[in-house]
């Protein structure tokens, strides 16, 4: 439902997505091309 813009999501559960498939935020958004997660800032 997500994929085809049926449903929302929060911003907590899109960082979870993230973590989950190890890829960044805007690449699950379609902002970049780059899925490079870059992870917890340390």
């Amino acid at each position: 439902m997500m994929e085809r813009g049926h449903r929302g999501t929060t911003i907590e559960k899109l960082v979870q997505l993230a973590e989950y498939f190890h890829v960044s935020t805007d690449y699950l958004l379609g902002i970049t091309d780059d899925p490079t997660w870059r992870g917890p800032e340390e």
